[in-house]
């Protein structure tokens, strides 16, 4: 066997640190001298190159291992990070590896380090998805109602909608302040009654302490939806398109938008669940079709086959869903974990609480306590970096949940008229069209809807 291929520098390293390496010294004596019969005769830390004895050859100051190198533990670091070079997954460092140099437990030791890479973690793509959680089915219309704000021609509006019936609601915004936004709910909660539970988002609308007063105030419930995870506000985002796509088709065709909303509400989903209307108020509401009174009586739909029914229609949902999914291991408090950001998961932080909605966990990071969805937070093989204590949370990644940030975070945003007829007259706020999002994000709407 010959090393003359290896280069100067690096068979002279390698030559030394096997000549420092007791555990080498005393391996190549048994090379040379020959083995015992049985492995209880030999140093414990030569156990390992036993079942390789008839491999193993010496050659000018270094081990053999058939023609790959025997890397002491000196080295072992430094050879994995050259193997690790342009950051190969850990399969591909160990296929690399296993071609060229040897010792015992090699593979675990580039999985480690590999695993513990930060700019491998850092890059890595999006977690499956988990399973659906499925919201409890209410048992009676406006029980449990979610709400979101979306924008629309540089102008944004308010929706709420009714996870029994399907009813929505549709609310032009002057400004994105609590104030405002409490007066449009409270509008709506006086013409069909206080909910039991609201789900919106982590906006600051809806954590500033005057929501929370008027919350309390009204007697419900509000549970707020993972931050960076509109998906688990799913009723509302619904509801958003649905009102998107009604404004944007009477826009198109000249029509009245509210006309067009109330022949929606009397649209039946199917025999048995009926309109939104009828769910809500257990009647057809008249519109410009010709309808005799009968029709317009009250008829009671029970709200047991309702609940039935759209339990069995979320069910079905979940199955089609769940085939690409699979459910992610909990995490632990404590752990290293990395946050997903528009960059990657390229923010190390620490587990610091399970939060009482499910799959979401409190995360403390530069300082900061963020709450993040479990699909948003990527378990880490890294060191723990210092984390500076805190006091305040930042759920949505912004600083402060008060009604003065509140005013103070939008105060740059475009502000709207207050009457209903501007639902058909955009306004943008360039000629071009671009504009700018209550979050500080440039939008340029698509040129094949553009006048």
């Amino acid at each position: 066997m010959t090393v003359s291929c290896i280069s100067s520098s690096r068979l002279e390293e390698l030559k030394g640190h096997t000549a420092q390496d007791e555990t080498l010294q005393a391996l190549s004596s048994f090379i040379k001298h020959g083995w015992p019969q049985r492995l209880h005769n030999l140093p414990t830390a030569v156990h390992p190159y036993f079942p390789f004895r008839d491999e193993l050859t010496v050659d000018d100051g270094i081990i053999l291992k058939g023609s790959k190198a025997v890397i002491p533990k000196s080295l072992q670091g430094d050879y994995i990070t050259i193997m690790h070079r342009g950051h190969p997954g850990v399969e591909a460092t160990k296929r690399r590896a296993r071609g060229i140099v040897f010792w015992p437990f090699m593979s675990r030791d580039i999985e480690q380090t590999v695993t513990s890479c930060s700019v491998c973690n850092s890059t890595k793509p999006h977690q499956q998805k988990e399973p659906l959680h499925l919201h409890e089915v209410p048992d009676l219309p406006w029980s449990t109602v979610a709400t979101d704000i979306f924008e629309w021609h540089c102008q944004h509006y308010l929706v709420v909608v009714d996870s029994y019936s399907g009813w929505f609601e549709i609310d032009l915004l002057k400004d994105l302040t609590s104030a405002t936004v409490i007066k449009k709910l409270k509008r709506h909660f006086s013409v069909h009654g206080a909910p039991h539970t609201l789900i919106s988002d982590n906006g600051r609308q809806f954590t500033s302490q005057r929501f929370k007063d008027f919350a309390s105030q009204w007697d419900f419930r509000h549970v707020t939806s993972s931050p960076e995870y509109p998906q688990s506000n799913g009723l509302a985002e619904r509801a958003v398109r649905s009102a998107k796509q009604l404004m944007e088709k009477s826009h198109r065709d000249g029509t009245d938008v509210f006309l067009n909303l109330l022949n929606l509400r009397n649209v039946p989903c199917d025999v048995n669940l009926g309109s939104p209307a009828e769910r809500l108020l257990s009647r057809q509401t008249r519109t410009t079709l010709p309808i005799t009174t009968k029709l317009l009586e009250p008829q009671h739909r029970g709200s047991e086959k309702v609940k039935a029914q759209l339990l069995n229609k979320r069910l079905t949902q979940k199955v089609c869903y769940d085939r690409s999914s699979r459910p992610l291991p909990p995490l632990e408090e404590g752990q290293v974990v990395r946050l997903q950001t528009p960059q990657g998961y390229d923010r190390t932080g620490v587990v610091k609480e399970l939060c009482k909605e499910p799959r979401s966990y409190l995360v403390q990071s530069d300082g900061n306590i963020y709450r993040r969805n479990r699909r948003h937070i990527l378990p880490a093989s890294e060191p723990a970096t210092a984390q500076k204590d805190t006091d305040h949370h930042h759920y949505d990644g912004l600083q402060g949940v008060g009604e003065n940030n509140d005013v103070e975070q939008f105060k740059d945003s475009t502000h709207v008229e207050s009457s209903s007829d501007v639902l058909h007259s955009p306004r943008p706020s360039r000629s071009d069209g671009v504009y700018r999002t209550r979050f500080g994000r440039v939008c340029k709407p698509n040129p094949r809807y553009r006048d």
